[in-house]
């Protein structure tokens, strides 16, 4: 989309609990500052080195990256179907639901059809509804108070929605948006499931009776369940991966399994977080990585 060309523009909100999608109306002023916002968003995104990544649900994202995820994918499903949804009733009154409001989104359209969204958590939104009397501004060489109901947007957007991805470069702001933690827990079972089927010679089972409940070891199993490789994993190199980085199995029925406090670290380990570097004569020395980046060679 071409921010220099928007034609059409709506604002929006998601109200709690119930993911109850409103426009709210808007004046031009309002509408242009939008604009703003997302030609602000997009020249952050191409201010950040490198090229974009595909979203790794299991990755510790810290520095900003230009992160994408495809629609396609079924963690963006909210996002996805947020997209594909123009007909929405207009809020009553925003007023009064302001404390429902989960997150705040602007839909653009340019000269050409093309749509993108860009959407937000909304802290700003909220907390400067109940700043009356606290609010200045600078008008004729005098500072005064800005009467009524005030709102802020944040000055970028978390995520910008076109037809075919979500870009963002925090991910961790957008998880909260497209319920991510929660999809992720709900599969987490069947994850593991994927991963037995791929690497017949583990048997994760203690794993899967309560990895629902442990969201780091149901983002690893998500990360796991997606490589395409599963079934090419030799189980020499991994038990010698495990025996270098210290991660303990023992072989129950001809399978192995983690013993107790080694089930996170196995995981880390089938998710490419476990490695090991030897630049001099002593022994290699065991590192784990909560955040990557893979090296194009």
């Amino acid at each position: 989309i071409n921010p220099n060309t928007i034609a059409k523009i709506n604002f929006g909100v998601c109200l709690k609990p119930a993911s109850d999608y409103r426009f709210v109306p808007t004046a031009v002023g309002v509408q242009m500052s939008l604009v703003n916002v997302l030609q602000d968003t997009i020249e952050k995104y191409e201010a950040i080195d490198g090229n974009w990544q595909n979203y790794d649900v299991s990755e510790d994202y810290g520095e900003a990256r230009k992160v994408r995820l495809a629609r396609a994918e079924p963690l963006a499903v909210r996002l996805s179907n947020l997209f594909d949804m123009d007909a929405m009733a207009d809020v009553g009154n925003i007023i009064q639901l302001v404390p429902n409001v989960e997150f705040y989104f602007a839909q653009f359209w340019d000269d050409q059809g093309r749509k993108a969204i860009g959407v937000a958590k909304s802290p700003q939104f909220k907390a400067h509804l109940g700043a009356q009397g606290r609010i200045w501004k600078w008008q004729d060489d005098v500072l005064s108070i800005v009467e009524g109901n005030v709102f802020r947007i944040e000055r970028f957007f978390d995520a910008v929605i076109t037809s075919e991805a979500v870009y963002m470069s925090k991910p961790r702001a957008v998880e909260a948006i497209a319920d991510i933690v929660s999809e992720v827990a709900n599969t987490a079972a069947a994850k593991i499931d994927i991963i037995e089927a791929g690497v017949t010679f583990l048997d994760l089972s203690r794993i899967k009776a309560d990895i629902g409940s442990h969201p780091r070891m149901a983002r690893l199993a998500a990360a796991i369940a997606k490589r395409d490789d599963l079934a090419d994993i030799s189980q020499d190199r991994l038990g010698a991966l495990c025996l270098q980085q210290g991660i303990g199995l023992k072989e129950i029925g001809g399978k192995l399994q983690p013993v107790r406090r080694s089930e996170y670290a196995l995981l880390e380990a089938l998710d490419h977080r476990r490695y090991t570097t030897q630049l001099t004569v002593a022994d290699p020395l065991a590192f784990r990585a909560s955040g990557r980046q893979r090296v194009e060679k």
